[in-house]
């Protein structure tokens, strides 16, 4: 990939810079897709442990807040990373 950015006439730092914003990026991806099975996790569990009863607040309650605390936190964590790789 490198070769092939630098054969359009980009400055090595300039792809340099690229890569590791790239792999910022990737990482955030990854960890998400770690997180959304671990939280899933938690739903499964809960559901299995404790019926029917409690899946309003499964669905509702632990799903805003896991969205809330973990979807934003690293979507925020992906989005700087790819930024702060570029700069």
């Amino acid at each position: 990939m490198r070769e092939l950015l630098c054969s359009w006439g980009l400055d090595q730092s300039v792809v340099e810079r690229f890569e590791v914003g790239l792999y910022f990026h990737l990482f955030g991806f990854h960890l998400c897709f770690h997180l959304f099975g671990f939280h899933l996790c938690f739903h499964l569990f809960g559901f299995l442990l404790f019926g029917f009863l409690l899946l309003g607040f499964l669905l509702f309650g632990f799903h805003l807040f896991g969205f809330l605390l973990f979807g934003f936190h690293l979507f925020g964590f992906h989005l700087f990373g790819f930024h702060f790789g570029l700069h």
